[in-house]
């Protein structure tokens, strides 16, 4: 206990020291190059203090100190991932305890400062506020709100190569929500809608060049800024999604399940099958089109996990449930430089 309350008034000498540096930025003249200039100062020193004891000190004092919503954003972000890809915890979920105890979002001031999150690309931070908000949820709709928060920001998002890994984050966590709706027997139709919200993002982000506009009607679009690896992930998980998400009436739940995808893939249609018996027609193309980046030759190092996701897909014992797996297992072996990322790979698998 004494060793604890240590630790405490350590903690908290250190945030009221580091609160009078951050309390510079407030004070600087109205020039913004100077406040950046300052600003960028303390990330630069974060991200080369990675070991240090005053990263998430740094986190605590920038929630209470700073008062520009768009310095404090970035420099939680900052903090959290620096921490998070330090190594300093081997217990994952430890970790994730000590950023959720470090960050303080204000209240009076919450909705600029998630505003800024997002504008900025702090999806981390964003992702701590949903944990925070998870215990306090009453209801299984109120769990679903937060799922729906997630999925409106993942629309909105504009993701770039250097952060694009924690969406996965995100989308983890609505797949978890998603599933402890159906096991807490609410409606298959908030469930299926919100799945069909996720691929339809999913979609998006996996385009090889921008479909928007006239330019992008036309095949002329924009290339996509965002890696190859992280573009299949997209893919996969929205035909994973699209394959066990039949209607609004029916989940592929269990091993066996009918409408499988792989009753189309792996046989000849038989002359009396209808759209009604199997799997939808989108899961059907969705999959085609996972097939053919096999032979792309911007995929072509990616081979061997399109083939996987292609049969994990394709397998009938696979359902709804395998979806945080095999998000897990890409992420493990996509992004394993993300130590962000290993509170998927050790709560990956989905249990009631």
């Amino acid at each position: 206990a004494g060793s604890a309350l240590d630790s405490h008034h350590q903690h908290s000498q250190m945030v009221a020291l580091l609160s009078e540096a951050l309390g510079l930025l407030n004070n600087c003249p109205p020039d913004e190059k100077k406040v950046e200039t300052l600003a960028r100062f303390f990330w630069e020193w974060l991200e080369s203090n990675s070991c240090s004891c005053l990263v998430l000190p740094v986190v605590t004092a920038g929630c209470r100190t700073l008062a520009s919503p768009a310095h404090m954003a970035r420099m939680v972000e900052c903090g959290i991932e620096v921490f998070l890809n330090s190594g300093l915890e081997e217990n994952v979920q430890s970790g994730w305890d000590q950023v959720l105890a470090a960050v303080e979002i204000p209240e009076l001031a919450q909705q600029d400062f998630l505003s800024e999150c997002l504008q900025h690309g702090c999806f981390l931070t964003l992702y701590a506020y949903v944990l925070q908000r998870l215990p306090m949820c009453q209801l299984p709709k109120e769990e679903m709100l937060l799922a729906d928060q997630l999925l409106s920001w993942t629309a909105a998002a504009k993701p770039r190569a250097d952060n694009e890994a924690k969406l996965l984050l995100w989308w983890w966590q609505v797949l978890r929500i998603c599933l402890q709706q159906v096991d807490r027997n609410q409606p298959y139709k908030d469930v299926f809608c919100a799945l069909m919200n996720l691929t339809s993002s999913l979609t998006t982000l996996g385009e090889d060049k921008s479909a928007a506009g006239l330019l992008g009607a036309l095949g002329l679009g924009k290339r996509s800024p965002l890696s190859h690896r992280f573009r299949l992930v997209c893919r996969g998980l929205s035909t994973y999604l699209l394959a066990q998400a039949r209607s609004v009436s029916f989940l592929r739940l269990r091993p066996g399940d009918p409408h499988g995808v792989g009753q189309v893939m792996s046989a000849p249609l038989p002359g009396n099958w209808t759209t009604a018996e199997g799997p939808s027609p989108k899961a059907v193309q969705s999959l085609t089109n996972l097939e053919a980046l096999q032979t792309n030759k911007q995929y072509s190092t990616l081979k061997s996990h399109i083939q996987y996701i292609y049969s994990f897909t394709l397998d009938p014992l696979h359902t709804l449930r395998d979806a945080p797996a095999l998000l897990a297992h890409l992420s493990k072996v996509l992004f394993q430089e993300q130590n962000y990322l290993s509170l998927l790979q050790a709560h990956g698998t989905y249990s009631r």
